[in-house]
């Protein structure tokens, strides 16, 4: 039995800040750096560009996180970094840039307590991904295959808030219900690398919450207790025996027809079919499983479906999805 003391856990807990204050205030360059040399003191084979970092783990699960954020000039170290020892948070009139370094951090964390997941680290998340699509292109794909092959889903650590998830264009509720049970509370978000990693590498990805609030500002400040909340739901995710999660994209309208009440769609909705019947023209419900376009004409639809076309090449690019046929239109 291993008996921890109250020095010990203080000690530890002074190493876990001390980790945590440098990957808020090192410069990009630095943290590249410092979690290649940390992965590959844990045992990990290194692939690691300008763009990205990545190391293949035992466990079949991708956890994701990003270096850049919209604060830094990233040649200089955050020096005004402030830590609230009673309300346990930092903050720094900087900024903090804890989105995402802070995910950082939890990547760092979980493979420091023995964990062995596949890991990657991007640049770029906050100016539209591109770290998240250089590693899909690298090797002309193929580092990218491996990946999806050797993988069951992809976890990413940069969503705002305490014990929220967000799924993006995911539609596979048997995921929605494995992530539910950890604790995490389903929400909606726009963008994160997980948009550009999920449908390309054909996997169901959640984005879990760092502990920031109010990113993108001068105001931002990072709560280290749902910080730590986090690690810990995803310390006794990680080694749970599940299968592959499938991604389940649905941005595919795949028919519509003329009814005396109104129009009907068939949306994808995972792998199934589901006709809605929709009487309302103005009315507009998107839901993260679930999507439903209304269209009051034939010309509308057809600008739908261009749209959704134009959707699908930007995140599918090395994959084939077509849009089925559909009538009328």
């Amino acid at each position: 039995m291993t008996v921890t003391t109250a020095t010990t856990a203080t000690k530890k807990g002074a190493s876990n800040l001390n980790l945590l204050k440098y990957c808020l205030s090192a410069t990009k360059k630095e943290l590249f750096h410092f979690v290649t040399q940390e992965l590959k003191r844990s045992g990990y084979q290194i692939i690691k560009t300008h763009d990205f970092v990545h190391g293949k783990g035992s466990l079949p699960v991708l956890i994701n996180a990003h270096a850049d954020t919209v604060h830094e000039d990233e040649r200089k170290r955050v020096k005004n970094l402030f830590f609230d020892a009673e309300r346990r948070t930092f903050w720094s009139p900087q900024g903090l840039g804890a989105d995402d370094r802070s995910g950082v951090y939890v990547l760092l964390k979980i493979v420091k307590d023995g964990l062995r997941p596949s890991v990657l680290m991007t640049d770029g998340e906050e100016y539209g991904g591109w770290g998240a699509s250089a590693f899909l292109d690298h090797d002309d794909c193929s580092l990218a295959l491996e990946v999806s092959k050797n993988n069951n889903y992809i976890i990413g650590l940069d969503r705002r808030g305490d014990m929220e998830s967000v799924f993006y264009d995911c539609a596979n509720r048997d995921f929605f219900r494995f992530i539910k049970k950890f604790g995490f509370k389903k929400r909606r978000g726009s963008f994160a690398d997980n948009s550009t990693l999920s449908p390309f590498l054909e996997l169901a990805a959640a984005n879990l919450s760092a502990g920031y609030y109010h990113e993108h500002t001068k105001s931002e400040y990072l709560d280290v207790s749902a910080l730590e909340r986090t690690i810990k739901a995803v310390k006794r995710m990680l080694p749970t025996k599940t299968g592959r999660f499938s991604d389940d994209t649905q941005l595919a309208l795949v028919n519509k027809k003329r009814k005396s009440d109104g129009c009907a769609f068939y949306v994808v909705d995972g792998n199934k079919h589901t006709e809605k019947y929709l009487d309302d023209p103005d009315c507009h419900d998107f839901e993260p499983d679930e999507l439903e376009l209304m269209y009051g004409d034939d010309r509308e639809l057809k600008h739908a479906l261009t749209y959704l076309q134009s959707l699908l090449v930007n995140t599918r690019r090395c994959n084939q999805l077509f849009l089925s046929q559909y009538a009328g239109a």
